[in-house]
């Protein structure tokens, strides 16, 4: 996986489930620039970056600046973290996300290629 041309690194690898790769949820937000904080007793983490408050459930519940958002994938829990797709954290940071086939990466970049880091 890349931020921009730069390689990233998880602590758990990434898994691939039904097409999605799938990474730790506050690995993913603290490498893409936002700050993470965990409330173990509500299982539930608040993702800020440039203004922007995210929390997210473990049991998938989202909210972008209070307003509840729908979400069509599934959160998992596996090796005792919460992973999430890389997509859908990119889209709620607002970046996109290409993926590589051939070499099995996918890189993560601002819309627009402004860097936000």
């Amino acid at each position: 996986m890349k931020w921009h041309s730069d390689p990233i690194s998880f602590s758990q690898k990434p898994v691939l489930i039904n097409g999605g790769v799938y990474v730790s949820a506050v690995e993913i937000f603290t490498k893409l620039g936002a700050n993470v904080t965990v409330d173990q007793q509500e299982k539930m983490m608040t993702i800020t970056k440039e203004g922007k408050e995210i929390r997210l459930w473990e049991t998938g519940r989202v909210t972008v600046d209070g307003k509840y958002v729908p979400i069509t994938v599934q959160t998992r829990v596996i090796g005792g973290k919460q992973m999430i797709p890389i997509r859908f954290a990119a889209d709620l940071l607002e970046t996109s996300v290409e993926w590589d086939a051939q070499t099995r990466i996918a890189t993560i970049a601002d819309i627009g290629g402004k860097d936000k880091l």
